[in-house]
Parts: structure tokens; C-alpha cells; sequence
């Protein structure tokens, strides 16, 4: 099921894992004598994974406990190795260019530094795109990636899906860029265009849930800046789910305890751009960030 350590690296390489992430991942092997639970929460994964490629998951996956030590840190990162054939035989099958497939599964690389970056430790902490990545229901077509099986918060009133159906996920990777507008455009018209001709079954309608919707923000940022400019290609919105912790770990890589951000916590937040100085001075006002979905018609 998994590969050898040399095999291990070269694909770790080719996930634009880097070199520190993919030296604890090889070191954090899992072991089914020295590590029975692990193994079998491993092999269990491994076989989900394998019977429902192609199908949107209902969640993501937790975080192991810190007792599972660095085994338990990297196991995630090494049921993606296990399952990298298979996806990738689904990715063939589905006539899924080369250059879109490696694109969509070097998203292991990234959630390795973001969760390195969150939580000062190596390995990784909860996903939330991994199966996805992993299922075949998830791919990077230039600088946003999209997702079969959005669904819609209320199916019985919503402005744009039917009951039943679920829309294209649109969401905004960290580390790859300024989301320049052109670059959007490119990614949406390539979006029309693959959807239709490799996953035929998705219904035609993007959704975008995340605190970049906010509409606050317009208070904060021009008119022109890219994120404005991002939001405004939705014509209509759905749900207000409160998430002052979003912009502190999506952007600041900070977690906090309790229900709202500690003033302290705040004010050691750096400040250097636009965006920055708006999510720690509306928190600091007593502000909330929120959670939206915005739709957008194929």
C-alpha cells in the first residue's frame, strides 16, 4: 500500500512538498507492528478513499491527537502517497490533462506549510481540501481552485440551485499570488470549460464560501483593490456564519481559545498591508468577520 522511502521521496518532490516537510514525512513512516491504531485508522482511510473516488465527501478531516506524536502528524500525508495512484487512474479516466492533474495534487505541499505555519509543529493538522484532492472531486485550474458538490445552505430558498442539486466550489488558495483579476477571469473561463466536458454532471452555478465575501471588507478596501473586485463577480449572497478565526489562521496563521480573538492576541498582529490593518482594527472595534457565500451563474 504505501511506497518505499526512495519511491516516498520522489513523489513527496513532485507534490511540491518541501525539502523540511518531506524530510519529517519520511521520518514519521507508520508502521502496522510499531503503530497498530495508526494503521488501521491508515488502511481504513486508504479504502474510503478508494470507494468513494469521485464522490464529494460531507466534511473534512480532524486533527489526530497530539498523543499520536509525529506518526499521527504525518499519516495524512502518507494516505495521500497510498492513494496518488489511484486518483491519479481516476484523473486518466476522466481525461484529466497531466499538467492539471500534478497541479491539483501538489495541494499536499501546500497544507504541509500552512499547517507548519499554523501550528509551529511539521505534519499536518485538520484538512479540509485533502479528500477532496484525493477523491477527484477537487482541481487547481490557475489561480482558484474548484470543487464538484458545493451544497446550498438552504435548498428549499436559494437564488440560484434547485433542490437536490449542489454548485462548483470556488476557493482562493493561499501562496499563489495576488489574485489579479485577469488571472480570475482565466481561471473561471477554464472552469467552464472543464466541468462540462470531464465531470458532465455538475450543475452550471459557482459558490464561494469564505470571510474574503464579506461584505465588510468593502468598508476597508478600494474599489479596485482584487478582492473587492473578486466578490462583486457574484451577483447574489446566502448565509452570514460568524468566523473572526478565519481571517486570524488564513492570514495570520494565529489560533486563539474562547469565543472571541484576545485583545493581546490582536495587538501583536503585523499591520503592514491593507488588508492586515482592516481585520485587526474592525476586531478591535468589537467587530465581527463573517463567512458568506456568493453565487455566481456558469
Amino acid at each position: 500500500m504505501l511506497p518505499d522511502d526512495a519511491e516516498a521521496a520522489d513523489q513527496l518532490a513532485q507534490l511540491a512538498v518541501e525539502p523540511v516537510d518531506q524530510a519529517t514525512t519520511l521520518a514519521s513512516r507508520p508502521d502496522p507492528t510499531r503503530h497498530p491504531e495508526l494503521w488501521w485508522l491508515l488502511d481504513r482511510g486508504y479504502h474510503v478513499l478508494l470507494a468513494t473516488m469521485g464522490q464529494p465527501p460531507a466534511g473534512g478531516w480532524p486533527a489526530l491527537p497530539a498523543a499520536t506524536g509525529p506518526v499521527g502528524r504525518h499519516l495524512y500525508a502518507w494516505l495521500c502517497l497510498a492513494v496518488l495512484p489511484h486518483v491519479r487512474r481516476f484523473h486518466t479516466a476522466r481525461g484529466v490533462p497531466d499538467d492539471i492533474s500534478w497541479a491539483t495534487l501538489t495541494d499536499l505541499g501546500q497544507e504541509l506549510i500552512s499547517s507548519r505555519l499554523l501550528t509551529g509543529t511539521s505534519g499536518l493538522d485538520a484538512s479540509w481540501n485533502l479528500p477532496r484532492v484525493l477523491r477527484g472531486t477537487y482541481y487547481k485550474l490557475g489561480r482558484l481552485t474548484f470543487e464538484r458538490g458545493l451544497p446550498a445552505p438552504d435548498p428549499s430558498n436559494h437564488p440560484v440551485l434547485r433542490p437536490g442539486q449542489t454548485g462548483i466550489g470556488t476557493h482562493i488558495p493561499s501562496g499563489a499570488g495576488p489574485l489579479h483579476p485577469e488571472a480570475c477571469d482565466d481561471s473561471f473561463a477554464q472552469a467552464r470549460a472543464f466541468f462540462p466536458h470531464h465531470l458532465p454532471e455538475q450543475p452550471a452555478t459557482f459558490g464561494c464560501h469564505s470571510w474574503l465575501m464579506d461584505d465588510q471588507l468593502a468598508e476597508y478596501l478600494a474599489e479596485d483593490s482584487n478582492i473587492i473586485q473578486f466578490q462583486r463577480r457574484f451577483d447574489r449572497f446566502t448565509d452570514r456564519e460568524p468566523a473572526d478565526w478565519a481571517p486570524l489562521e488564513h492570514l495570520f496563521h494565529r489560533r486563539y481559545e474562547g469565543k472571541h480573538p484576545p485583545t493581546d492576541l490582536l495587538n501583536e498582529l503585523p499591520q503592514e498591508t491593507t488588508l492586515q490593518r482592516a481585520i485587526v482594527t474592525h476586531l478591535l472595534a468589537g467587530g465581527h468577520w463573517y463567512n458568506r457565500t456568493g453565487w455566481l451563474r456558469f
